[in-house]
């Protein structure tokens, strides 16, 4: 299965508003069989999901 996932690139989307910022970039990825177990068992986890990378 492949996992979904999506990046924000914060460094580009400032570079078009004319502004400058090091290289920051976040993925989020999604994974429906384990987040939904987790949701299960506790929804307050809902606050830290989806999984992130900052990069």
């Amino acid at each position: 299965m492949q996992l979904p996932f999506f990046e924000i690139d914060h460094k580009k989307n400032v570079e078009e508003l004319g502004l400058e910022l090091n290289n920051c970039k976040v993925i989020y990825f999604w994974n429906p069989k384990v987040c939904t177990i987790l949701l299960q068992k506790n929804i307050s986890i809902a606050y830290k999901l989806p999984p992130i990378i900052a990069l």
